[in-house]
């Protein structure tokens, strides 16, 4: 039989073990952050908390993905600092002109798309989610793009 849970006590009840959830997998520094966007979940999809037959399990499926991407943003963060520390430009990948030049030559969406793979090192998913589109579509719109910009620096080539 189910029985509702509200939020509240939800919070008040699991918050100590979601956050040491958390903590197992990404130690202190990421604990806190990955902890607090479960219960930003949580909070958002409060319905489906409340009404869940498990709600701690599904609180913990929500730790899951929140810990995965805290995992990613501290390596993008580690990568960035890297980068800069190596004197590169913190908000630009080493790019050549050329690159860049038949980059801008691209329409505005083809330009998003790559940035977001190159530059931002989204996966086929995750630049689905990004453009709030299907996997495939965004794979498409990928590899379009990519054709464009190399008929692009091929005509610069060319010149």
């Amino acid at each position: 039989m189910q029985t509702q849970t509200s939020f509240e006590d939800a919070y008040r009840r699991w918050y100590p073990d979601v956050f040491r959830y958390c903590r197992r997998r990404v130690g202190d520094d990421l604990a806190l952050d990955a902890a607090s966007d479960v219960w930003t979940v949580a909070w958002r999809r409060r319905d489906v908390l409340e009404n869940a037959d498990e709600p701690l399990a599904w609180l913990y499926g929500v730790a899951r993905k929140a810990v995965s991407n805290a995992r990613r943003s501290n390596r993008r963060r580690v990568a960035l600092a890297e980068r800069a520390k190596a004197g590169a430009a913190p908000d630009a990948p080493d790019t050549s002109s050329e690159v860049l030049d038949a980059l801008g030559r691209l329409g505005s969406s083809d330009q998003e798309v790559l940035r977001l793979v190159a530059w931002e090192g989204l996966t086929g998913l995750e630049l689905a989610v990004a453009l709030g589109t299907s996997e495939p579509t965004a794979r498409k719109r990928l590899s379009r793009a990519r054709s464009r910009l190399a008929t692009e620096l091929e005509g610069a080539t060319h010149v």
